[in-house]
């Protein structure tokens, strides 16, 4: 933020920020930093050649739908896996282009779980088998790349809410797509790994903004074939350049797999006075931790409370999404580690002050 705040009037001793310039300007800023923003995500995950980095406008909302008009080629129906509330969305989305089918309903589990590839039921008719691999609401998240059987259709990964927080063997997608808001940057930007292969099987009512064919085709680089969002892409650079310097994916899932602890320790040791919506360790989000407080399912009063006085101590923005009740702790990458330890703190005197039997 800082470096951005620097340059955002006078970019490379330009006189123009990077909102200012033209993105037709072969190899000019906009263009170079589009290029250095690809290069560094295929470095920091380790992308195969073979696969396409592009972004794009619409979040992930836009993605629901162009994932199904870009890949169903002479399809007529999608596998999804049902972990919750976002691959429902992306269900709902695709929907209005073909069958869709579930492999895996996770309802019938109370969405706390992902089974084993082997109990899906993936259809060899359906185009591509969609999954979302971080369920922000109900706290599930696949830590572990699936391994489809030989011949399966391809696998499409919804990772916006956990790109950049583990390493992923990108070779068992044949795409990925991550919107910003996130780890990633701000919103507004979303980015496509996409195998090479996949691109061109776009259904011709796909609209050109949201055609994969067109932006790995544009020139003389991707993901220019419209305006792209320019100052949208520059953050995401400098959040990759961040990253990088860090240490790289191995210290960024390192850090994940610690703050989410200290966080489940909490509500695991504090004798079901806060009570974790994913039960599951295995299947526990790192990102997000949606959780309960108080008797039975929860005491709606008692998070009211816990939220008001956390936001004293300037923790906020506690409260589950909306649709949802309890609370969420969010741990995306630019959440401070001292944030984390305040809050852990908070949690203790909390249950402390409200519930000290529980937690002797």
């Amino acid at each position: 933020m800082r470096t951005a705040a620097d340059e955002f009037v006078n970019k490379d001793k330009t006189g123009m920020g990077i909102m200012e310039m033209s993105h037709r300007d072969p190899g000019g800023p906009v263009q170079n930093c589009i290029s250095s923003a690809a290069d560094r995500i295929r470095s920091l995950l380790d992308v195969p050649s073979n696969y396409h980095i592009l972004f794009m406008q619409g979040g992930a909302h836009g993605q629901f739908a162009a994932i199904a008009l870009n890949l169903l080629g002479d399809k007529v129906q999608a596998d999804y896996i049902n972990t919750g509330y976002w691959s429902q969305r992306a269900a709902t989305e695709a929907s209005k282009y073909c069958t869709v089918r579930y492999a895996y309903d996770g309802e019938k589990d109370g969405f706390s779980v992902l089974p084993p590839v082997e109990e899906w039921d993936i259809s060899e008719d359906s185009a591509y088998i969609h999954i979302c691999a971080n369920e922000t609401i109900h706290g599930v998240e696949v830590l572990e790349d699936p391994q489809l059987p030989e011949g399966s259709p391809p696998l499409v990964g919804d990772f916006t809410s956990t790109l950049l927080s583990r390493k992923i063997d990108i070779s068992k997608y044949g795409c990925i797509y991550a919107s910003g808001g996130k780890n990633l940057g701000p919103a507004g930007v979303t980015v496509i790994i996409i195998r090479e292969d996949l691109v061109g099987m776009e259904s011709p009512m796909c609209p050109s903004v949201l055609s994969y064919t067109k932006m790995a085709a544009s020139k003389p680089i991707m993901s220019i074939y419209n305006t792209p969002p320019t100052f949208l892409i520059y953050m995401v650079d400098l959040v990759l350049l961040d990253n990088m310097n860090s240490g790289g994916m191995e210290y960024l899932e390192q850090r994940a797999k610690d703050r989410s602890s200290q966080i489940y320790n909490i509500i695991d040791e504090s004798n079901g006075f806060y009570k974790a919506k994913c039960k599951d360790a295995k299947f526990r989000s790192r990102m997000n931790v949606p959780f309960r407080i108080g008797a039975g399912d929860g005491d709606k009063e008692m998070e009211a409370l816990f939220c008001t006085e956390a936001e004293k101590r300037g923790l906020l923005q506690l409260f589950c999404h909306p649709l949802f009740p309890g609370c969420r702790v969010t741990l995306y990458n630019g959440i401070p580690d001292k944030a984390v330890d305040a809050l852990t703190d908070y949690m203790i005197e909390f249950a402390n002050m409200y519930a000290p039997s529980m937690m002797q």
